[in-house]
C-alpha cells in the first residue's frame, strides 16, 4: 500500500508470528510525533484497499503477467518465474527480475542505458539482472516503453556490442534510485525531464 513517504503499515495474520514480539520491537521504532499527513495517506490507502483492493491489485497482476511474457519474449533476456522456484515457494509476480548476463553488460550499465535513452527507472541492479516492480500506478504505457526500451537494447548491442560497456554512470543517479526514490507512482516509472 502506499503512502507518503516514511508511512508503514505492519499487517500480521495468522499464528507464525509472536504478536507480543512484534510489539515489542515495533515500539522500538515508534514515534511519539506521528505526522497527520501521513497517517491521513495511509488510513485513505487502507481504506481504498478495503473497498477496492481486490479489483485493483487483479488487473496489476495481469499487466505483470502480460509484461512477463512481453520480455521473456526477448531472446536472449531471461525472466525468473514460478518454474525457478521450488514446489512449495510462490512468487510475487509484480517483482520482474531479468536476467541480462547472455548480453554480456552488467545490469548497472543496462539500467543506466535504460534511463539515458528511454528515461526508464528500473527499482534495483545487479552484475547479472535488472529488476522492475510493478505497483497501483504502473500503467500499461509505462510497461509499453519498457518493452520497447528492452528491445531497442538487444537490437543495439547485437549491432554495437559496446555501446553499453562504456556507458558511465549518470552523474548524482546513484544515490537517489538505490534509495528506491523513484517516483510517486512505483520504483519502476517512466521519467520525465523533470523526474530529478
Amino acid at each position: 500500500m502506499g503512502a507518503l513517504a516514511q508511512g508503514s503499515v505492519i499487517v500480521a495474520k495468522g499464528e507464525l508470528i509472536d504478536r507480543q514480539r512484534l510489539w515489542m520491537a515495533y515500539e522500538l521504532f515508534e514515534t511519539t510525533s506521528p505526522s497527520v499527513p501521513i497517517l491521513a495517506t495511509l488510513d485513505a490507502t487502507r481504506r481504498d484497499h478495503a473497498l477496492n483492493g481486490e479489483q485493483m491489485w487483479t488487473s496489476v497482476i495481469a499487466r505483470a503477467n502480460m509484461v512477463r511474457r512481453k520480455i521473456a519474449g526477448i531472446a536472449p533476456l531471461r525472466v525468473f518465474g514460478h518454474d525457478h522456484l521450488p514446489p512449495a515457494a510462490d512468487l510475487d509476480v509484480t517483482k520482474v527480475l531479468i536476467d541480462v548476463s547472455a548480453l554480456g553488460v552488467s545490469g548497472y550499465a543496462i539500467d543506466d542505458w535504460l534511463y539515458k535513452y528511454h528515461r526508464i527507472s528500473m527499482g534495483l541492479s545487479d552484475a547479472r539482472h535488472i529488476l522492475a516492480v510493478l505497483s497501483l500506478g504502473t500503467t500499461k504505457s509505462d510497461l509499453r516503453k519498457l518493452v520497447h526500451g528492452l528491445q531497442d537494447l538487444v537490437k543495439q548491442l547485437a549491432s554495437d556490442p559496446l555501446s553499453c560497456r562504456q556507458l558511465r554512470p549518470l552523474r548524482g543517479w546513484h544515490a537517489v534510485r538505490r534509495h528506491g526514490d523513484a517516483g510517486a507512482c512505483g520504483i519502476l516509472r517512466s521519467c520525465r525531464d523533470d523526474c530529478l
